[in-house]
């Protein structure tokens, strides 16, 4: 059987600093491999990067055989996706704790019975709540379940990647997680943890010190993992994170409401021609698909966005409430600025909102792989969505 990671001459830079240097591993299905190594050493840069997270200045990463990312800038997503615990959590708080293992399911257009493996970790009474109420301990626990939902819902051996799980989990829940990771190894899974628990020590068949020595220890494997799935299609995991946090009307419709109400204090629409009239009709969905995705900005929270980076191509967002907000602006605009329902500057004041709004969500994306995306804002060229804007207006009005 093939490996399920195989990492050739990686090297990775954080900053000026070269954190990984010529790095070599591969994993095979059944194997449970630590790194091990100082604070800084480099264990979370190897699992970021494995995880297609940071990318590397060299070297390539194979999942299952498929290329993740390599030194000339490629970058994929594998046929088959992997299970990811990072360092933070990797949610946010609004989220709801069966819900979150639902929608890891639905990843793989699947779904499975959640209770009972939140009983097994002792959480299963908190399974309708919001995770921003959990303790430290639950929340990690969270993490870990969320990174083994792969395993648990597919038959072939998936790669599970974890970022010290154990972080904030007392005695009992440590034993919980080193027999859940025998099983994991019976079941034919492979995994690649970082971790400085000496109780997870002794279950390694591999303990590789990044900094260059390997060790090696044999040990006897557990039970396998029995779980149900069924088909079941991806959710709108953003629209639904958007009703219930009410982000886009907070951010994106208060500020199409500022700009309208600001525009009727003002001014004295009687006297205005109809460039001003028009251009004040598309004017508050311009401000509302330039405030930004409120969802994606959410997902900073505990790497949330990094996640899901990692597990699929495009994050939760907010962009379907932002773009019925621009909907319903370009009508009141529309009725109140020139009187009528003008179909012809609602469509244009809706389209206007959804291309600044995706815009926006882009930039911020882009603005992600940055060593430090709040320091330099992308959003410094928002201004230039005023020429287009003006040109609408100037088509509209000829």
């Amino acid at each position: 059987m093939g490996e399920l990671l195989k990492v050739s001459g990686l090297d990775v830079q954080r900053g000026r600093k070269e954190v990984l240097k010529g790095f070599d591993l591969e994993i095979l299905p059944g194997e449970l491999v630590i790194i091990s190594g100082e604070n800084g050493s480099g264990k979370s840069t190897l699992i970021e990067a494995v995880a297609g997270i940071i990318p590397p200045q060299s070297g390539s990463i194979h999942v299952h055989g498929d290329l993740v990312a390599d030194g000339h800038g490629r970058r994929s997503r594998p046929e088959h996706l992997f299970g990811l615990c990072l360092q933070a959590d990797g949610f946010t708080g609004d989220e709801i704790l069966s819900q979150r293992l639902q929608d890891v399911a639905r990843l793989y257009g699947k779904t499975f019975e959640t209770q009972d493996l939140l009983n097994e970790w002792n959480i299963g009474h908190r399974s309708n709540d919001l995770l921003t109420t959990l303790s430290k301990g639950q929340k990690r626990k969270v993490a870990f379940l969320s990174s083994i939902v792969p395993a648990i819902i597919q038959d072939k051996s998936t790669l599970i990647l974890l970022d010290e799980p154990d972080a904030g989990l007392d005695a009992m829940s440590v034993e919980k997680l080193a027999d859940t990771l025998a099983n994991l190894r019976a079941s034919n899974h492979g995994i690649l943890m970082a971790t400085h628990h000496p109780d997870l020590l002794k279950r390694a068949d591999r303990i590789i010190d990044v900094d260059g020595g390997i060790q090696t220890q044999k040990v006897e494997g557990g039970v396998s993992i029995k779980s149900e799935a069924s088909n079941s299609s991806y959710p709108f995991v953003g629209t639904r994170l958007d009703f219930r946090t009410m982000a886009s009307l907070s951010q994106n419709g208060i500020s199409g409401l500022l700009v309208m109400g600001a525009l009727l204090a003002l001014l004295q629409i009687e006297s205005w021609p109809n460039s001003l009239l028009h251009a004040a009709v598309l004017a508050p969905s311009l401000a509302c698909g330039l405030s930004g995705d409120a969802v994606y900005a959410k997902l900073r929270e505990s790497r949330s966005n990094d996640w899901w980076y990692a597990m699929k191509a495009l994050p939760p967002n907010g962009l379907f409430i932002t773009i019925l907000l621009g909907l319903i602006y370009s009508c009141l605009s529309s009725f109140i600025f020139v009187q009528e329902f003008s179909i012809v500057l609602i469509l244009s004041g809706t389209l206007f909102c959804a291309v600044c709004a995706f815009s926006m969500l882009v930039l911020s994306m882009i603005s992600r792989r940055l060593a430090r995306p709040q320091a330099l804002s992308l959003r410094l060229l928002t201004p230039f969505f005023i020429l287009p804007w003006a040109l609408m207006v100037g088509r509209l009005t000829t």
